[in-house]
């Protein structure tokens, strides 16, 4: 009668030899299900049931009996939250999702596994759940989501649109059994399993899932030259066959092949070859069978390997590096970049910069590195003069522009180790190592920090990954397609126990190689809060002053409130879209104070977590967004163009949090209307000849710089959230002007900073009851800043107010007297 009832709905590799396999429903027969292969000579054995706890890892809940579930997670799975300190609690419809009643009832408790694992609990009788299936998820104390796994096969969505677990009462836990194979692997190949003597069921394929994607190896990978040999290493689980091709000559010839061997983890392929072979191309060749869904090995195709330090090219092939050649500090300390609240970043591309750059440069030395770093050394370089103090660089890992002169944004990589062999003098010869190394030391002579912006979202083309492993590297829908979160065609699955490995070794590789001083991980929230959490604590480990910057969304969701819980700053969407709303008179006095305050009222946990800025590579430059000329196009601005320019740099400057420029932003940059530049780089390329043209704006950009950088603009620069009365905001019933005193209640000292500013287009006079009325010094307003001071009057001290024109701003400085 079993048998006849009964139905599998899933069946999983866990690993090498081992699979689990799910019933519709209780399996109550004392004997285990009657499973085969279908199709072939696959041989089954040790059909045994799971522990209890087994598939409640993976679903969240499982039954220990006919009156309790147990709702439960492994801690280890949410790094950048503390159980202990935090408590974690299951919420559903039966709770009212976390607002009913004692939620302390709810919450997870630890209890020690057989294993010495801490799996967190907490047991609810039956009676107390409402609905059956029902929706649930688990939530911390502070509100912080935890997010279900990706590997977890009770996903469903709600209507509105939230991913939670669904709970279903009729699977106890005994319907989940495990099945060893005989003779070897059997996760390489094309397997099916059925009910035996059951011609009327179709077989259910035996897919990757659950633990298999916590499957790794702690062996070294990649290239390596150990004493008289070297070793090549690659993780391929499923692959069947593996070849490492040597190359002696040109990058893309013929070479000889020789074959790994696969290591007692039975996922791990090895090659020991004789002699250094530093300098040596060489490709991976992987085969396996294909599934039609899962996989897809392609034999005919040389691969780039993923932990290769150097390559010659987008495709390849790897250079095989010496880990002994590569640049040292020689003794030199590492460099200490600026606190997060002291940075002002200059956001910027390589060839961007370096294009029309007025020093004499070799055509090969002005695409790349090297170009960059003379620039840098020049006496009258924009970017030391601007006054910045770091220097983020969009992409220069390896990515897939098919030539060297084609340009490009950096956003499909097909190497995380490897700088890109298109900014390098000689790139056959690994010379990309060298430069990007000189660069860096370039900026650090100079006082600059450098951020790396890094993509680990998704690949380029080809994805190298895919055929190592698709499922296990990649975000994969049921019908095989990859899918496509990030808008570039495919989604690395972060949460991959290698994937977290190479993400995480690759930028300690940056770091510790480069002495790179931090990172900005585009479309962040696709890396999952978890695997940013395992980052920030390898990186902290290494270099503790590390900078981390998270682009918090992508086409899934938006992590910017889980952030909260970790060291990262986030771009801050939100700022950039208000600004140029407000500076047409369309916002209002609430808002602008939410975002100078640093959005600590709500988004920020801690002052410098906001990365305020108003323009980036993506989308329209500013100019082109506020411009008052058709079609978007900023090229000639107008008056109130440049006063609306002037007041974002005064409100930027004088906000809480790290402010960001792109690139020529201070000398009015404009792109013509042209909305997405990504290969446009003739439109991209700064034009220097602006720096004259508009030296008053670029000029005025400098003055408030060094003002956010003075003993004054320490006001500005918080570390600690300061107290509810550190800010007081003054405004006007329904007008968007405002006035904000910062260190109001004077626990910074004995400064103070008023800062003024009406985006109408008509005057206007904000009252500004109770504050000290006399030794107020003017720096700035919309058109000027002097360090020394402006005289105009517009502070009436004897009456206590500020008048302010049409499209104007102020500051004001007050120290006082002991």
């Amino acid at each position: 009668m079993s048998e006849q009832l009964h139905h599998i709905t899933h069946a999983f590799w866990l690993a090498p030899s081992v699979g689990c396999v799910l019933l519709d429903r209780d399996w109550k027969d004392e004997r285990p299900p009657p499973l085969v292969a279908a199709y072939n000579g696959l041989a089954l054995t040790r059909i045994r049931p799971a522990p209890s706890d087994f598939i409640g890892r993976f679903t969240g809940y499982y039954r220990r009996d006919a009156d309790t579930f147990v709702f439960c997670q492994e801690d280890h799975r949410h790094p950048h939250l503390d159980f202990r300190r935090t408590p974690v609690r299951v919420v559903g419809p039966f709770n009212g999702w976390g607002r009913d009643g004692n939620q302390q009832s709810w919450e997870l408790q630890p209890r020690e596994c057989s294993d010495g694992t801490l799996l967190w609990e907490r047991a609810v009788p039956v009676k107390r759940l409402k609905g059956n299936p029902c929706h649930f998820r688990f939530v911390s104390s502070h509100w912080h989501w935890l997010r279900p796994l990706a590997s977890a096969i009770n996903l469903a969505t709600d209507e509105a649109g939230n991913v939670n677990y669904l709970c279903q009462p009729s699977c106890s836990g005994r319907h989940v059994f495990l099945f060893d194979v005989k003779d070897g692997r059997g996760m390489d190949g094309k397997h099916s399993l059925a009910w035996r003597r059951d011609e009327h069921r179709d077989p259910v394929p035996v897919r990757p899932g659950l633990s298999f994607f916590d499957l790794k190896t702690n062996l070294p990978l990649g290239a390596h030259v150990e004493g008289d040999e070297t070793v090549f290493r690659v993780f391929a689980p499923r692959a069947r066959k593996v070849e490492v091709e040597i190359v002696m000559q040109a990058p893309d010839s013929e070479g000889e092949r020789h074959a790994m061997t696969l290591s007692d983890d039975l996922l791990t392929w090895e090659a020991r070859l004789p002699g250094n072979r530093h300098g040596a191309f060489y490709f991976l060749v992987v085969e396996g069978e294909n599934d039609g869904v899962s996989t897809r090995f392609e034999s005919d195709r040389r691969l780039l390997d993923p932990w290769a330090l150097a390559s010659a090219g987008p495709s390849g092939p790897g250079i095989v590096v010496d880990r002994s050649t590569l640049p040292n500090r020689n003794g030199q300390p590492a460099f200490d970049p600026p606190q997060h609240q002291d940075l002002v970043v200059l956001e910027g591309h390589l060839r961007d910069l370096t294009a029309h750059a007025p020093i004499a440069l070799p055509d090969e030395e002005r695409l790349g590195f090297t170009g960059l770093r003379k620039w840098l050394e020049a006496d009258d370089c924009y970017v030391t003069r601007l006054g910045i103090n770091a220097l983020e660089l969009q992409p220069v890992s390896q990515f897939d522009s098919a030539t060297r002169e084609e340009y490009h944004w950096g956003y499909m990589p097909t190497n995380f180790f490897a700088p890109c062999a298109h900014y390098a003098t000689n790139p056959a010869a690994a010379a990309q190592i060298r430069e990007l190394s000189e660069l860096v030391a370039a900026c650090h002579q100079r006082g600059l920090a450098v951020i790396l912006d890094v993509v680990y979202n998704h690949v380029g083309e080809p994805p190298f990954l895919l055929f190592l492993d698709k499922t296990y590297y990649f975000h994969v829908e049921a019908d095989g397609e990859l899918t496509n979160w990030s808008g570039c065609g495919n989604t690395l699955r972060a949460e991959s126990a290698m994937s977290r490995r190479l993400i995480i070794e690759s930028l300690t590789y940056l770091v510790e190689t480069f002495d790179v001083d931090g990172f900005r991980f585009d479309l962040g929230e696709l890396l999952t809060i978890e695997v940013l959490k395992e980052i920030e604590t390898a990186l902290k480990a290494i270099k503790p002053s590390i900078i981390l910057i998270a682009e918090p969304w992508s086409f899934r969701g938006n992590i910017a409130w889980e952030l909260r819980t970790t060291g990262f700053s986030f771009w801050n969407d939100e700022f950039r879209e208000f600004m140029p709303q407000y500076l047409h008179g369309h916002g209002d006095a609430g808002g602008l104070a939410y975002f100078m305050k640093g959005c600590l009222d709500h988004l920020s946990a801690w002052p410098a977590q906001s990365i305020n800025y108003t323009e980036s590579h993506d989308d329209r430059c500013w100019l082109d967004k506020i411009t008052e000329n058709p079609e978007h196009n900023g090229t000639h601005p107008t008056a109130n163009d440049i006063y609306r320019t002037h007041l974002m740099a005064a409100i930027l400057f004088s906000s809480i949090g790290v402010p960001m420029l792109s690139a020529g932003q201070d000398f009015l940059r404009s792109k013509g209307g042209r909305n997405n530049t990504y290969r446009e780089g003739e439109i991209n390329a700064l034009d220097y000849g602006a720096l004259d043209r508009y030296g008053r704006t670029h000029n005025y950009f400098r003055q408030w710089i060094a003002f956010r950088m003075s003993a004054w603009g320490k006001l500005l620069r918080l570390w600690e959230e300061p107290g509810q009365d550190y800010i007081r905001a003054f405004g006007i019933d329904d007008h968007p002007a405002a006035a904000l005193l910062f260190n109001a209640d004077r626990s910074g000292g004995s400064k103070q900073i008023l800062f003024a500013i009406n985006p109408h287009m008509e005057g206007t006079s904000i009252s500004l009851p109770d504050i000290a009325r006399d030794n107020w010094l003017e720096l700035a307003d919309r058109e000027n800043f002097n360090p020394h001071g402006i005289f105009n009057g517009r502070l009436k001290e004897h009456k206590g107010r500020v008048d302010l024109g049409p499209l104007d701003c102020g500051l004001w400085v007050r120290e006082e007297s002991s």
